[in-house]
């Protein structure tokens, strides 16, 4: 696992709970007891022809019915937000949330956890 937790994956249907999985990763801390190294990062995902495009269009479409914050860019915009995207690219979609945890982290993580009862029972 990469630890990386993506807004815009094609399925619709799962922003809501990507978004709760960020700010549950986020606040780690307080419910696990440990940084597991969350990071907010942006996403882009590319589209090289015109029917790739369209695709992209109707995910951004869903992903911000579902509650989510994306949107299309152009070619130049996906390069002013990376500088190593292709010069093939046509458009992108853009998102100001997404992001990953460092899985060794995340792991050792839940194995204290898991060592020490986790969760307690009252």
């Amino acid at each position: 696992n990469t630890g990386h937790v993506a807004l815009m994956d094609g399925r619709a249907y799962r922003v809501p709970y990507v978004l709760r999985s960020m700010d549950l990763w986020q606040q780690a801390a307080g419910w696990l007891g440990a940084d597991v190294g969350w990071r907010d990062r942006v996403g882009l995902k590319l589209a090289f022809t015109e029917a790739e495009a369209g695709e992209l269009a109707h995910q951004v479409a869903e992903t911000r019915e579902q509650g989510g914050v994306a949107e299309m860019v152009g070619a130049n915009r996906a390069r002013q937000i990376e500088p190593a995207v292709s010069s093939r690219v046509l458009a992108a979609a853009w998102t100001p949330r997404e992001g990953h945890a460092n899985p060794l982290l995340l792991a050792n993580a839940f194995t204290a956890a898991l060592a020490h009862n986790w969760p307690r029972r009252k």
